[in-house]
């Protein structure tokens, strides 16, 4: 018996960490040229250790993006990673615009392009920290949101949240006929997510 225990306990101590195991899925899938799959588990990766998160986690979410022709979302956290891995504050109240004015431009653009789902609930694949989260984007002729730029976030993890959610966002054609504005219309999102934070477990993949 003792010598069971010893033996699943060093089978224990020998387990690979989270982050490394859906990372080396995240490589798996990527080499097997499935850029879907390998997203979502450099997402995963991401949010097992937010404030720890390793170059490579960063460079093969940034390579999926790119093979998936996600080219405004590759930009915008590449942007914020690079700012983050730089030490730059990216977790602060001193935003330009500020919360005040940017509630005051969405206010502006309610009746011309606002948003029909401004974003909805944040793809969380983990239990951590996500914080308060702002950023600028442009709304394109389209429909699109272009020119996205995160202005707060806490760490790489929760910047890539609120990325991928105004990317997914939609404006009513209706509205975007009657814009009154040369396009790209500037926009801003400055939110908490915490009320409306939904866990969704990790992604099971064969």
């Amino acid at each position: 018996m003792r010598a069971l225990v010893c033996a699943a306990a060093f089978l224990v101590s020998c387990a690979p960490e989270p982050t490394g195991y859906y990372l080396a899925r995240a490589r798996d899938a990527y080499a097997a040229g499935d850029f879907e799959r390998a997203l979502g588990y450099t997402e995963t990766a991401l949010q097992q250790q937010p404030y720890e998160t390793g170059s490579e986690e960063i460079a093969l979410h940034l390579a999926a993006l790119r093979r998936l022709e996600r080219h405004e979302e590759a930009d915008a956290f590449e942007d914020f990673a690079t700012r983050y891995a730089a030490g730059e504050p990216t977790d602060t109240t001193d935003t330009t615009p500020s919360p005040d004015e940017c509630q005051e431009l969405d206010r502006k653009r309610a009746q011309t392009t606002r948003l029909i789902r401004e974003y909805g609930p944040l793809p969380l694949r983990g239990h951590f920290d996500t914080g308060a989260l702002a950023a600028t984007y442009a709304v394109d002729a389209e429909g699109r949101p272009v020119r996205i730029r995160v202005l707060r976030a806490r760490h790489p993890a929760s910047a890539w949240l609120i990325i991928q959610s105004i990317a997914g966002a939609k404006v009513s054609p209706t509205r975007l006929a009657h814009a009154g504005e040369a396009f790209p219309i500037a926009h801003c999102a400055y939110w908490d997510p915490l009320p409306r934070r939904v866990f969704i477990p990790p992604r099971m993949y064969r």
